[in-house]
C-alpha cells in the first residue's frame, strides 16, 4: 500500500533588504558562463539603500567558488580601506559564508583564498554575514556580468555606474521611497 503524498507550495517573498544603523551592506557575486570570462562585482550601500560604491572586475581562469571568495575579498578589502568597518556581508552562496566561519571546510585547493577572506573579516569592527538569494542579489550579479568587459579592478562610483545597473537602482530606490510613504500614512 503507498501512503498518500501531500504536496505543498510555499511562495517566499525574496527582496533586498537593507542593512539595519549602524552597518552598511555589501553585496557580491560573480558571473561565469563565459569560458575564460570569469568576474566579479559588488556594491556597497548605506542604510537609506544609497550606493556608496560598486565594483567590477575580471577574475580570469578560476573555479565559481574561487570567484566568489575573491569578488568578496575585493569588496571587503575596499571597504577596510576606507575606513568602514561595520559590514553586513551578504552573498548568494552559502558556502562563501560557511568557509571563513569555519562553519565547513573549503577544498584544499580554495583555502588559501578562504584564509584571505577571514583575514579580512577580522580587521572589520563589527561583521554581520548572511545568504541572501540570488533574486535579491540582483544588484551585484548584474555587475559581475558588467566585468565581461573589463580587464581589471574597476570601483565605480555613482556617475561612472553602468545605465543598466543605474537603471536597477534607481528603480529599487523609487520602490523603497513609495514603501516609506504607505509605512509613514500608517503611522
Amino acid at each position: 500500500m503507498v501512503a498518500s503524498c501531500k504536496h505543498e507550495n510555499m511562495v517566499k517573498v525574496v527582496k533586498w533588504e537593507k542593512p539595519i544603523q549602524p552597518f552598511l551592506k555589501l553585496n557580491a557575486d560573480v558571473i561565469t558562463k563565459y569560458p575564460g570570462k570569469i568576474g566579479g562585482g559588488g556594491i556597497l550601500r548605506y542604510h537609506q539603500a544609497n550606493v556608496i560604491y560598486a565594483f567590477t572586475t575580471a577574475l580570469g581562469f578560476c573555479t565559481n567558488k574561487q570567484a566568489e571568495i575573491q569578488a568578496a575579498s575585493h569588496g571587503l578589502h575596499w571597504c577596510i580601506q576606507h575606513s568602514y568597518k561595520k559590514i553586513h556581508f551578504e552573498v548568494d552562496s552559502e558556502l562563501v559564508i560557511k568557509w571563513p566561519s569555519n562553519q565547513a571546510k573549503p577544498p584544499w585547493e580554495l583555502q588559501q583564498y578562504t584564509l584571505e577572506l577571514h583575514r579580512l573579516m577580522l580587521k572589520l569592527k563589527q561583521l554581520k554575514y548572511t545568504h541572501s538569494y540570488r533574486e535579491a542579489n540582483n544588484t551585484a550579479d548584474h555587475l559581475s556580468k558588467c566585468s565581461r568587459n573589463r580587464h581589471c579592478l574597476t570601483f565605480l562610483h555613482q556617475g561612472t555606474t553602468p545605465y543598466s545597473c543605474k537603471r536597477k537602482l534607481h528603480a529599487r530606490q523609487a520602490w523603497y521611497g513609495k514603501l516609506q510613504e504607505k509605512e509613514n500614512e500608517k503611522n
